[in-house]
């Protein structure tokens, strides 16, 4: 069985725990080797535990340089140029490689980075999956076959783009970027995603990523909520909504 621990999320850092009780991967390292091992520690394992980091993008709220030394070259997975000092396990769009007992698929996605990327993961063991799909702007239709009908998702949700809009402390030029298709996904946007391929194996789905100033837990639900309604004229979801924050840890296993 899948289960996930969200450390971080959000552009202050991020980074997250995926295991199936056998294997242990970390997605993105956007923070301290101190706040990490601390956060293991609450988990009863150490940096031993770890079979494998993910990342997703150079951006150092994902990739914070002085966390490369914290694991050995070879536990290191990314796509070509994403860490530039070092040598590490280089992965392709839609090439799927093995770490223990999770099948791992690099997703393409689009933001303003060296090939970034978000990560399809299927447990061996229990058939159960995983979508990992933060920073971009946009969400590409050949993702279909690869995200459609899974158990867990973790899919960015980072503004309400009227709150962005009005917002007098984000200049044109950065409101345009955030908006633009190499950027970061709205609430709406993210809402339509889950619409059109979440399905009656989807158990759990956490909004990520979200801004600090142009969003909020409470506004991303709602405005969710609002989509869903529209869509179907349901108030409720068939599956359980939440959102990770940026300084509070989320375990799925309590959820």
């Amino acid at each position: 069985m899948l289960s996930f621990v969200n450390f971080k999320s959000g552009s202050k850092g991020n980074s997250t725990l995926i295991s199936n009780g056998k294997t242990n991967v970390i997605i993105d390292l956007g923070i301290t080797k101190r706040c990490l091992t601390h956060e293991l520690a609450a988990l009863n394992l150490t940096l031993d535990n770890i079979d494998g980091v993910l990342f997703t993008h150079e951006h150092t709220d994902h990739l914070l340089p002085l966390s490369i030394g914290i694991f050995k070259n070879d536990k290191l997975y990314a796509t070509q140029y994403t860490i530039k000092t070092i040598t590490y396990n280089t992965v392709n769009y839609f090439l799927p490689f093995i770490i223990g007992s999770l099948k791992i698929t690099p997703l393409e996605t689009s933001h303003d980075a060296i090939n970034p990327c978000g990560y399809l993961i299927e447990d061996t063991l229990s058939n159960e999956s995983l979508v990992y799909l933060t920073d971009t702007g946009i969400i590409f239709e050949h993702l279909g076959e690869y995200i459609l009908n899974r158990t867990y998702y973790i899919l960015e949700s980072n503004h309400n783009r009227k709150l962005l809009a009005l917002n007098p402390n984000y200049p044109l030029f950065l409101k345009d970027r955030i908006m633009g298709d190499c950027g970061h996904l709205s609430n709406k946007e993210a809402a339509l995603v889950l619409f059109k391929y979440t399905g009656d194996q989807t158990k759990l789905v956490a909004l990520a990523h979200l801004s600090e100033e142009n969003n909020s837990a409470e506004q991303a639900l709602l405005d969710h909520a609002m989509f869903y309604f529209k869509m179907t004229k349901k108030k409720t979801f068939p599956y359980k909504l939440i959102c990770l924050k940026q300084s509070e840890t989320t375990n799925s296993a309590y959820l």
